[in-house]
């Protein structure tokens, strides 16, 4: 038996047609050579095809200024515009915009951004099939002072598939041109828009932007591995959000937008004429360089997975309810005052149940880098004395750590109506004032590991059904205030 040659077998492959079925699927596969005439797409959609030689759907094929025989003729790198600020602008802002007219027909083809820095002046609206490029540091729209896509609130977003948007990135052409603008912008909409998934993008990593993503009236949202880079927010959602994901979500910023009127804050989630977002998840996600990594204001059934911050002012500001786990607020090196954790219900402002149950669990409060005024320095700070009391807050197995009085208290809390401290660790000498400063009604504070420090814990003189649990904690000093010490199981160690 003669030995099998693989030479042979595809010279043997030509005589029957089998390497003629392969050129053909190579043939297929490239943008340059697949020429068309004018698709029913885009001639529903009133656009003229220029250039025939690109597939239905690269901008290219639209494209009718000097700056495409420039691509072709490979002048510019990957990093260079392929347009100018001048009217050039305009001729590439219709080719991606033609792009996405004819995407938006029956039989329209998707959206190609291909390599290079594409310098746009006004805002995309973008086509129900997404758009995708070569990678988020090839094919790059730069926007010339606008937002990059802007979903209009009249758009029909009711079908089932995911709009995706993937594999570009989105910068500001230089300086300070965008630092009041989004790089994805939905606008109100009566009806809510479903399908929306963004993957495999930059944005601002060559010249910052104001903000990633303003979402609002929304159903069905997955976003990740989108990374940012010298922008104020990378979320905001205001009102009705329901059903989105966020991982590997991450913005650091070396220069945090100082001037832009964005709030520099990671996530920022508001509400909007009585509705609010629900069943959000943010997961492995990262916001460094701003002033408040999480802004939570309104919303039902929240996670915060693994969600790593370093701020200036608070790691986390939370008003509605939500659950943390295994998350880590950090100190950044300009703070002056700063709090790991605030959680506030203020009176007639925020939507929340009335026992909203926000847990944080396994959360690592670091203020390494110590604030300039530790004495308004907190890892948690529960409650005000002018808010609405809080209800139903756990915290449990955190760590509470950081320089050498570095903050005032550990944990502080006032006008609590229920709480659960348990099983945490603080690190000793960390505190200028304890390790907990506790007032409330109903409190179970059990196993948490303070050697060295002071717990304090009164109920304010409520006598109507102000009880609780204090066990098994380690720490110098326990200090209680209860109207009624009978109605309290106490264990010091």
């Amino acid at each position: 038996m003669s030995k099998f040659n693989r030479r042979n077998f595809i010279r043997s492959a030509s005589t029957i047609g089998g390497i003629g079925i392969l050129a053909s699927t190579q043939t297929s596969l490239s943008a340059t050579t697949n020429r068309s005439s004018l698709t029913s797409a885009e001639a529903a959609s009133g656009i003229t095809a220029v250039n025939e030689e690109y597939c239905p759907g690269d901008i290219r094929r639209y494209l009718t200024t000097s700056d495409l025989s420039r691509y072709k003729t490979g002048e510019l790198t990957r990093y260079n515009e392929y347009s100018s600020e001048t009217a050039n602008d305009q001729d590439v802002r219709y080719a991606l915009q033609a792009a996405h007219d004819q995407g938006d027909q029956v039989g329209g083809a998707r959206p190609y951004l291909p390599g290079g820095g594409w310098v746009i002046s006004a805002s995309i609206y973008p086509c129900q099939l997404g758009m995708h490029g070569e990678s988020s540091l090839n094919s790059v729209i730069r926007c010339n002072g606008c937002d990059a896509f802007v979903i209009q609130g009249h758009i029909d977003w009711s079908g089932r598939p995911a709009r995706v948007f993937e594999k570009f990135g989105i910068n500001s052409l230089h300086g300070d041109l965008c630092k009041d603008n989004w790089g994805f912008k939905f606008e109100p909409a009566t009806k809510n828009k479903i399908g929306f998934t963004v993957r495999d993008l930059e944005i601002g990593i060559k010249g910052p932007f104001g903000g990633g993503f303003y979402l609002t009236n929304l159903y069905r949202a997955h976003i990740e591995n989108v990374g940012m880079t010298d922008i104020s927010c990378m979320v905001q959602i205001v009102g009705r959000v329901v059903q989105a994901t966020f991982r590997n979500v991450m913005s650091n910023n070396d220069d945090p937008a100082s001037s832009t009127v964005i709030s520099p804050y990671g996530i920022n989630i508001q509400e909007k004429e009585g509705l609010v977002c629900e069943n959000i998840v943010f997961e492995n996600c990262a916001y460094i360089g701003g002033e408040i990594g999480i802004y939570h204001l309104a919303g039902a059934h929240i996670e915060f997975l693994n969600f790593d911050t370093e701020t200036t002012k608070y790691g986390a500001f939370i008003e509605a309810e939500c659950y943390m786990h295994g998350s880590i607020m950090g100190c950044s090196k300009d703070a002056n005052e700063w709090t790991g954790i605030k959680r506030i219900k203020r009176a007639g402002y925020g939507i929340s149940v009335p026992h909203d149950g926000t847990i944080f669990d396994s959360v690592d409060v670091n203020t390494l880098n110590r604030p300039s005024l530790p004495n308004s320095s907190y890892g948690f700070d529960l409650g005000d004395d002018s808010a609405q009391m809080i209800h139903g807050v756990i915290i449990k197995n955190c760590r509470i750590r950081g320089d050498q009085a570095s903050m005032a208290d550990g944990i502080r809390g006032r006008h609590l109506r229920e709480a659960t401290i348990e099983d945490n660790l603080f690190r000793s000498d960390c505190f200028i004032g304890r390790a907990m400063n506790i007032d409330g009604r109903r409190l179970f504070i059990n196993r948490n590991s303070c050697r060295g420090e002071v717990i304090e814990v009164q109920d304010g003189d409520r006598n109507d059904n102000a009880c609780g649990e204090i066990k098994y904690n380690d720490c110098r000093t326990l200090t209680t205030n209860l109207s009624e010490p009978s109605k309290w199981q106490i264990v010091d160690l």
